[in-house]
């Protein structure tokens, strides 16, 4: 496998590693493959996963549900298998009614994959208890809640051998439980009907306490009484079932959604996990949660050489049999199953190091005047200054150039702030040899929807370019769904205020941006402002300084779903794409919606997305924000046939991924001594020809440790060529002059297919001007 260097690659003193190990396959027994046989359309994964885990409590042994088999270290007779299916279809027939037996499927070649699942889930699953006390020691109280840490092991297909992941998140879990939450804000008392009671807990993160299931509350099943057997019939966990029978028969038992699959719980056996959004509500210090979650890469690194270095001390040479372990010879030497970490040292192969390159990422663009200047957020307004935008909109050009820029203002904080800022707008788009026109500024006497709305259709009379709203910092919120602001905290009428005033903008189509009173005095929010507003009008600032070479266009794809309530089975949608051409210029976006039956987009939505006009004979990168799903993929390739053009597919997944770090003399400084540190952009690991782990952006602070994008592709384009094109498209943001971990053709697309299912969207469901930056 060749690799992608960038300008910054890594110093040849600097090595970069990941928190994913290699397997010994040696080290593990003989592996069992397990077939469900089906009697109908029920949930194949829900089923083998909760067959996989009744199992392991009933058998004994390790059991894992992966790539549509059950995997265990233990060979089952299959009359053991049909009492424990006995026990199932009586105790939970609704979810097990459809499965009709279970066989050894001894044909069956166990995936690379699978096996990295089993030690993943399974084999080292028994160590959960040692690695939560090591990781307990690092838990904080922050008043009413507390911060811990968690882990999550994955299992990976490196170079095709079988890995696993160690990382580490942190999570905010208030200090009552969910039952003593519910009691203490007397909602049993006002609320017999559940519908209510639904309304104040849904959305809210639960975990439970004696597992590592985590996921939203979703519903409200009623009291306790009348369901307590049905709850003590459908768990074999003993902590559990002791939950169930202590809980008083008025205790609430909720609904939880956790991936694809719905478990009732009663309320005391689950923590509430707070999010941002939560933290106003739970009266949680937000500045001082978000300063403690903040891993520096070598705390991380360290946390995460603690856990590896107890699954390293993991030795085997057993088999295993039916009944238990049984040891072949006590001499015989025993194999460590998990070994270091991969690393460029020892494995140069698969990272991105400047020996074996295809293709070299170069951080070039070009401005106007044909200039091209290497993309450096600290001079890239000084270089729209000098050589002028790529491309100025048609309303500033021609006849039109001495056009005014004509900004209207909307605004319920402090005016002379207001003035001073503005005053410091006009003088640097000056400099961008824009004039500009401020209209008379509407006052806010209060921030409520009928206001905004009012205020709104008085400056929409007046023809501005651009309407700038100005908001208190009590206005702030952590949901900025739009991402112009980093947020600290608010109300929840605050926020729907805020999402008042983008909805009617945008729905009005007139361009918008929100400035909070804070962010007046702060000089760089000034640079990310100006470029917002210079691609909300509809000017080019720049582009790629060479066009990509393997792309024609390059496209970028989010597709939202939400399902409809009441009506089981059936999902609303709303597919975006957004269009560029090869060298980064916008072409325009296209919105589409779709009531669906199930969950894969309908080939002639997809489609719609991609006419013949625009597409035939184009080679047309496609960068799809997460998984394909269904057989949209499939789809996509099928039109493409069909039009004479050729569709390069990338799924970039953006959570989930093991991270990378560098290890070194600092980047940073003159320091020669070696430290954990921040990897450099650009930094990757190629885990197979199709696949690689992307540093495509660093966070803003040195503290932090970027979390790599996940990259998936296939022939004949290559995962170099996708790396390629991330990179060069995270240059391309106009709302700010630092560059986003996304490419620009997903960029914020989950926010804005967020909005777009709430009706927040443009009335033009198809244009050329970027509205969401």
């Amino acid at each position: 496998m060749s690799a992608v260097t960038t300008t910054a690659a890594p110093k040849s003193s600097v090595t970069i590693f990941a928190e994913l190990f290699p397997l010994d396959e040696a080290a593990l027994p003989p592996l069992y493959a397990y077939r469900l046989i089906l009697g109908g359309t029920s949930n194949l994964a829900t089923i083998g996963g909760k067959l996989s885990y009744r199992l392991r409590r009933e058998l004994g042994g390790h059991w894992t549900w992966t790539s549509n088999r059950i995997i265990s270290d233990l060979e089952i007779t299959p009359a053991k298998i049909e009492q424990v299916l006995t026990d199932l279809w009586r105790e939970q027939p609704n979810i097990f009614k459809q499965l009709r037996q279970v066989k050894l499927d001894s044909e069956w070649q166990l995936p690379t994959q699978a096996l990295a699942d089993f030690v993943a889930r399974g084999w080292l699953a028994e160590l959960e208890p040692h690695i939560r006390q090591l990781l307990a020691k690092d838990s904080l109280p922050l008043g009413k809640a507390r911060l811990e840490r968690v882990y999550d092991l994955r299992g990976w297909v490196v170079g095709g051998q079988p890995a696993i992941s160690v990382s580490i998140s942190s999570r905010l879990i208030y200090n009552q439980d969910l039952n003593q939450f519910v009691k203490a804000n007397s909602f049993s008392a006002i609320t017999e009907a559940t519908n209510n009671l639904t309304q104040e807990l849904e959305q809210l993160w639960v975990a439970d306490k004696t597992s590592t299931m985590k996921g939203q509350i979703i519903g409200v099943a009623g009291k306790l009484a009348g369901q307590r057997e049905r709850l003590l019939a459908i768990t074999s966990r003993e902590e559990m079932q002791e939950i169930i029978e202590k809980a008083a028969d008025d205790e609430w038992v909720v609904e939880v959604q956790a991936g694809r699959t719905t478990y009732d719980y009663v309320a005391s056996a689950l923590r509430i996990i707070l999010r941002s959004e939560d933290y106003t509500r739970f009266g949680v210090d937000s500045s001082r949660v978000l300063q403690a979650m903040r891993l520096s890469p070598a705390k991380r690194s360290s946390l995460i050489k603690e856990i590896a270095d107890l699954l390293k001390r993991q030795t085997f040479n057993s088999n295993r049999v039916e009944g238990g372990l049984k040891t072949e010879d006590e001499n015989m030497p025993k194999i460590q199953l998990v070994k270091n970490a991969f690393t460029s040292h020892n494995q140069p192969q698969l990272f991105n190091t400047a020996t074996n390159n295809s293709m070299v990422f170069e951080p070039l663009l070009r401005f106007g005047r044909d200039q091209v200047c290497a993309f450096d957020e600290k001079t890239l307004l000084n270089n729209l200054r000098e050589f002028g935008l790529y491309r100025r909109a048609d309303a500033f050009m021609g006849s039109s150039a001495n056009q005014a820029l004509r900004i209207a203002l909307v605004s319920a904080t402090d005016a002379p702030r207001v003035t001073t800022f503005c005053d410091q707008l006009r003088r640097e788009l000056l400099k961008l040899n824009f004039k500009v026109e401020f209209l008379p500024a509407v006052p806010l006497a209060k921030v409520a929807r009928v206001n905004i709305e009012n205020a709104l259709n008085k400056v929409s009379t007046l023809e501005p370019h651009i309407v700038l709203g100005f908001f208190p910092d009590s206005y702030r919120d952590e949901r900025d769904i739009w991402g112009e602001e980093t947020i600290d905290e608010g109300e929840e009428d605050n926020d729907a205020a805020y999402q008042h005033f983008k909805s009617l903008t945008v729905g009005k189509g007139l361009p918008s941006q929100v400035i909070y009173a804070a962010t007046l005095t702060k000089p760089f929010a000034l640079n990310n402002i100006v470029l917002g507003i210079l691609g909300k009008t509809g000017n080019v600032p720049f582009v790629l300084a060479e066009p990509l070479p393997y792309a024609d266009l390059v496209v970028g794809i989010d597709i939202a779903r939400k399902r409809k309530e009441r009506l089981a089975g059936s999902m609303n949608a709303t597919a975006i794409a957004r269009i560029y051409f090869g060298n980064g210029d916008f072409l325009r976006y296209s919105i589409h919606d779709a009531p669906l039956e199930g969950e894969t987009i309908p080939t002639n939505v997809l489609q719609s997305l991609f006419p013949i006009k625009e597409f035939s004979g184009k080679r047309v990168v496609i960068h799809r924000d997460g998984y394909f799903r269904g057989d949209e993929k499939q789809a996509l390739k099928a039109w493409g046939q069909q039009i004479g053009a050729e569709f390069l597919l990338v799924e970039i997944i953006k959570s989930g991924s093991p991270r990378l770090y560098a290890s070194g003399p600092s980047l940073k400084s003159s320091n020669e001594s070696n430290e954990i540190q921040q990897p450099p952009k650009g930094s990757a690991l190629l885990l197979s020809e199709n696949e690689a782990l992307l540093v495509s952006s660093l966070p803003p602070f040195a503290n932090a440790t970027p979390q790599p994008l996940h990259l998936r592709t296939e022939a004949p384009f290559t995962v170099e060529q996708a790396i390629h094109s991330v990179l060069s498209l995270t240059m391309l943001h106009y709302g700010s002059v630092r560059a986003p971990r996304l490419p620009v053709t997903i960029h914020y697309s989950d926010k804005i297919a967020y909005l777009a299912l709430r009706g927040i969207k443009p009335k033009n469901l198809d244009g050329n001007i970027p509205y969401w930056l």
